[in-house]
């Protein structure tokens, strides 16, 4: 009666793995035909290779729209105090750079 029980859930195993195995092998073959039949005509897009050129070699993208460029990348705007302490710094390299020469 002990061994019996031992077989009967072996057999449950088997079956449970057999049954697997099986569905396995069918959601293989229904992927292998799903990429034969349906995606036969599927493709990668254009990639712009010009402009990723562009970027590797300059490290800067020139092509943005300016339409684009004007809403999403903001010049950077001095404030007057920013302004005044410019125009300071450089009034004073250039008395320093005539000093010098």
């Amino acid at each position: 009666a002990c061994k019996a029980s031992r077989v009967d859930k072996c057999t449950e195993i088997i079956m449970f793995l057999d049954k697997q195995a099986a569905l396995f092998v069918e959601t293989a073959d229904s992927l292998f035909t799903i990429s034969k039949e349906r995606l036969s005509n599927a493709s990668f897009p254009v990639f712009g290779l010009q402009s990723a050129v562009d970027v590797l070699v300059t490290g800067t993208y020139s092509r943005l729209p300016l339409c684009i460029k004007d809403k999403i990348i903001l010049s950077p705007t001095l404030s007057d105090k920013e302004k005044t302490d410019t125009l300071n710094y450089e009034e004073q390299f250039r008395r320093v750079q005539a000093e010098i020469v």
